[in-house]
């Protein structure tokens, strides 16, 4: 039924192709690095009752920014600190997003009361700026403030002379560093991965057209999985780990069935050209045996290998945490 119908399953192919490829390149927007509490536990419950009774701050994102001068100079000796402290809470809250800022500065000058204990190191030679925001510390508009905060310190900063050292400290930029690195791990890990995948493939089918279909196998597996994750993360939340393992899924899996089906279908093409000699079929013929007699062997294999995995991975979207949960619907 697929040879006679090849060129609607050729259509049908390149329409799911085409539709994942679009739902994949918008799935950048959808994806989140919040991490919840699980329900049911001791930390949810304390979570939903410290939001309750303080309404935003449980998961607030928080910023402090150091400033710091080399002994024997002391950091409240700095001409422009002030004017610093205050230009930088004014460029923070263009947004209007701030909620607090809490400096020496705004608590000598605007309150009147000298807070060298809680802003100033005990050598006097550094001073921390404390602020933090409406959002969320694992959402997207807390990592982008993060970024804008970057910016904003470091123009500002550079007006200030005598400084040894000024930095910012974040819990959004400590996430987003690790998910940069865990992507930059995965793509040095595929920098030498596939390479050598498609040199053993290459070397085991040894046939250039069986290894690009092993090629457009991959990639219409990748668009249509994350095409269907897309509209997934409609109905829940999709976790910004969930990508990179479906990406590693999709290497290994699409590769090793892949390979499986064509040296099959080699097997059975070589076997249909040694029996040719008795009245042989026509080459076309040859192809189309192999490949039913392929599917119905290596295909059937793969299927009850493919469910046998899909069953237990898909009970991890039943798990109570939202990220694992998350890489149960990836895999």
């Amino acid at each position: 039924v697929v040879i006679r119908r090849r060129r609607l399953v050729i259509s049908l192919w390149l329409l799911g192709c085409l539709g994942g490829a679009c739902g994949a390149i918008r799935l950048t927007s959808k994806v989140t690095n919040k991490i919840a509490p699980t329900p049911g536990l001791q930390s949810y419950s304390s979570n939903a009752r410290f939001e309750h009774l303080f309404p935003g701050r449980g998961r607030a994102a928080e910023f402090a920014g150091i400033l710091r001068v080399d002994p024997p100079s002391r950091i409240l000796e700095v001409d422009g600190l002030q004017e610093f402290t205050f230009a930088l809470r004014e460029s923070l809250n263009s947004t209007g997003r701030l909620i607090e800022f809490s400096s020496y500065a705004t608590f000598r000058f605007e309150q009147g009361f000298r807070a060298e204990d809680l802003f100033v190191s005990a050598d006097a030679t550094a001073t921390l700026i404390q602020w933090s925001i409406v959002d969320e510390f694992d959402s997207m508009a807390a990592s982008q403030f993060a970024r804008e905060s970057h910016s904003a310190m470091d123009r500002l900063v550079s007006k200030l002379h005598g400084l040894s050292f000024h930095g910012l400290v974040a819990v959004p930029d400590l996430l987003n560093f690790a998910m940069v690195d865990v992507e930059h791990l995965i793509k040095e890990c595929f920098g030498v991965v596939v390479p050598v995948v498609a040199l053993v493939l290459s070397w085991m089918l040894g046939s250039a057209r069986l290894l690009a279909i092993c090629c457009a196998n991959l990639i219409s597996a990748t668009c249509v999985s994350f095409g269907l994750l897309f509209c997934w993360s409609f109905v829940q939340p999709v976790h910004i780990t969930t990508p990179n393992l479906m990406v590693c899924m999709l290497v290994s899996m699409c590769m090793d069935y892949s390979l499986f089906i064509l040296t099959r279908f080699q097997e059975e093409l070589q076997l249909a050209r040694c029996a040719s000699s008795l009245g042989p079929p026509s080459a076309a013929r040859q192809v189309e045996l192999a490949i039913g007699k392929a599917l119905q062997s290596a295909g059937h294999t793969v299927t009850v290998s493919g469910l046998l995995l899909f069953a237990p991975l898909l009970s991890l979207t039943l798990f109570p945490v939202q990220v694992v949960s998350c890489l149960g619907v990836g895999a």
